[in-house]
């Protein structure tokens, strides 16, 4: 399960990751969907939590950042 949980959560990070580097660049925010059922996320941009106790179904409001590249991450919540 554990395994599973991990692919599916690397799977959201490249799902969510061009947005943030992509077409969001320019106004400097990303909006996050949370599409993977029974599991709450705490995400983190550029090793800082950004979002915790994430949802299943959630829709962020736009989220700042800087311009440019920047890493995200999204592990079970606790984690």
């Amino acid at each position: 399960m554990r395994t599973s949980v991990v692919t599916l959560i690397a799977a959201v990070v490249l799902l969510v990751a061009p947005g943030i580097a992509g077409a969001q660049e320019a106004q400097g925010d990303a909006t996050v969907v949370h599409g993977i059922p029974g599991v709450t996320l705490d995400v983190y941009v550029d090793d800082e939590l950004a979002l915790e106790g994430f949802e299943f179904g959630s829709i962020t409001d736009p989220l700042p950042l800087d311009a440019g590249d920047h890493d995200l991450a999204a592990r079970p919540a606790g984690d």
